[in-house]
């Protein structure tokens, strides 16, 4: 273990960044596999064309290494039939989920019949919501719905007709503009005409590029196999070499948030990548070695670069297989480190990767992660709340002594719609606020217990929109003002506590409205007046506390007791 947990999964994780990054625009597809190129049964009419999912990775994904890092083994050779049939079939990328609906697929199937008799069709690349077998899952149509599209390979019954699928690259099929290319690998690397697009967001869809680009010819995002989320980085291919020109003229553009960095694809990118497997075993290189030139290469090893140095792609990429319990101690660094680590996406990919499904909607106990949520940047506050808490219904975090949660009050919680218990009471290194303005957006609270928390500040008349609410215990504190008239409008109250804060000025007569109310507790405040006969009359009204307050009663006398 070295430097804040990296493991050696992060440092070949790292190595694989960089052969991606110094990729062309064509990578090897993997070929459908043999499963799902079986011929087809021989009930079926020859009119039949077979449409279903595929367990295999498509070309867009990166599947040079596995998730640990270890490299895989080398593929088997293809049988002849397999070569056969892949020489029938097209890639199709950038296709929308809607394509696995029945009424959808049949508007493809009949899209790409135009060309020729079609085989079977093979969904790819889908990314699902759950982490159950990804056949269950496409039944279910049980989809991510942060990737709307998916990828496809369609086998054709001749080698002619898939020639001319290929004029439907570019086709728009259901608002996606169509990524349709040769199913078999090609040797010829177009990366003349192709720019490589870095610091993309990863939740970026290809669409969004096509509408960037406009008038280009193929458009590919790097995806992570397991997630089928992007990697940060792609490329995009034109019809000339003067649309290079164009496009490297909007490098620096804004693209979905993130300044998108646009540079050349260059042969000795190609040449450094086809190295770089071969010393990984992976098969002999099959592109000449590059002349002796007298430039040097200003591309380091990994080993020789210093962390902060390194692409952004590949800190990314490194950085993910850390666990987040570390992520302080990263974002202390540098700048740029935190800058990139904490940014939304990363935050939300890197959650994804550590942080398990809730499993229980009753929080009694939090646990390490709960209390980071209370430290982390906004960012990663909002990914975990997304990903742990959002169905929460109850958090019952009250009295953890030694343990004392510290940190303020996560804005993140207003992604808890359902919530309607929260208890954080004595925990009094938490808050040393106002009571945060988010929370008050949680209008299916029916118990808020905030008591010495070191709440500071004045009371919100905010405090109305939670109108469900029927125990307020905001005790021992230091809240100081008058009490908001507003909060009158919590007609379902039943017991309020403001004892023991630094709230002064006369008790609102609005109090009285509270039908509802049994027990009111004001004790150890600076209060003076007189206490509204509305309050004194309140029919539920049993426990009533105002010592040391200078409060004159109708009732009961001056100086108020309980009663």
């Amino acid at each position: 273990m070295s430097l804040f947990g990296f493991t050696a999964a992060a440092a070949a994780t790292a190595d694989a960044a960089l052969d991606s990054l110094f990729s062309s625009t064509k990578t090897e597809v993997v070929a459908p596999s043999r499963k799902a190129a079986a011929p087809a049964s021989a009930e079926k009419t020859e009119k039949e064309t077979d449409i279903s999912v595929d367990d295999a990775v498509s070309e867009d994904d990166d599947d040079e290494d596995d998730a640990d890092g270890k490299t895989k083994k080398a593929k088997k050779t293809p049988s002849k039939e397999e070569i056969e049939k892949n020489k029938r079939s097209v890639f199709v990328g950038n296709l929308p989920v809607a394509a696995t609906q029945k009424a959808v697929s049949k508007k493809l199937l009949a899209l790409f019949k135009q060309h020729g008799p079609v085989e079977s069709i093979r969904f790819r690349s889908i990314a699902f919501l759950n982490n159950v077998p990804r056949k269950v899952s496409y039944l279910a149509k049980e989809f991510h719905p942060d990737r709307d599209t998916l990828n496809a390979y369609i086998v054709y019954k001749t080698k002619e007709a898939a020639a001319k699928a290929l004029d439907l690259n570019g086709h728009v099929f259901e608002g996606k503009h169509l990524r349709v290319d040769k199913a078999i690998k090609s040797d010829v690397n177009d990366f003349k005409k192709s720019v490589f697009l870095g610091n993309l967001a990863f939740d970026i869809v290809e669409e969004s590029v096509w509408q960037f680009f406009k008038d280009c010819e193929n458009v590919r995002i790097v995806r992570d196999k397991k997630t089928n989320l992007g990697k940060g980085f792609g490329y995009v291919q034109f019809a000339d070499g003067h649309d290079v020109d164009i496009a490297l003229k909007m490098d620096g553009q804004e693209l979905s948030g993130r300044k998108v960095r646009v540079t050349k694809c260059s042969k000795s990118q190609i040449l450094q990548r086809h190295a770089r497997k071969a010393e990984k075993g992976k098969g002999a290189c099959r592109i000449a070695p590059p002349k002796q030139s007298n430039c040097k290469s200003t591309i380091k090893p990994l080993h020789q670069m210093s962390l902060t140095s390194l692409p952004t792609e590949v800190l990314l990429l490194i950085f993910i297989h850390v666990s987040p319990t570390e992520s302080p101690k990263l974002f202390r660094l540098n700048r740029r480190l935190c800058s990139i680590l904490t940014s939304p996406s990363f935050a939300s990919q890197n959650i994804q990767q550590f942080v398990p499904l809730p499993s229980s909607l009753v929080l009694k106990n939090p646990t390490y992660l709960d209390r980071l949520w209370f430290l982390w940047p906004e960012t990663f506050q909002y990914a975990y709340a997304k990903q742990a808490h959002s169905g929460t219904k109850e958090i019952l975090w009250a009295n953890q002594g030694l343990t004392s949660i510290s940190g303020a009050l996560p804005s993140s919680l207003n992604l808890l719609a359902g919530l309607t218990i929260l208890d954080l009471s004595n925990n009094p290194r938490l808050c040393p606020e106002e009571i945060p303005e988010h929370l008050f957006t949680l209008n299916k609270l029916t118990t808020l217990n905030l008591a010495n928390i070191g709440l500071q500040g004045f009371l919100s008349p905010r405090i109305s929109q939670l109108y469900n609410l029927e125990h307020l215990n905001l005790a021992r504190n230091a809240l100081e003002g008058h009490i908001p008239s507003e909060i009158g409008l919590l007609v379902n109250l039943h017991h309020l506590s403001l004892r023991n804060n630094q709230l002064s000025g006369k008790i609102p007569c609005e109090l009285g409205k509270l039908t509802q109310l049994r027990t009111l507790n004001l004790a150890h405040n600076y209060f003076c007046g007189a206490l509204p006969l509305q309050i004194e009359l309140l029919p539920l009204l049993d426990s009533l506390y105002l010592e040391s307050n200078v409060i004159r009663m109708h009732r009961l006398g001056a100086f108020g007791m309980a009663h």
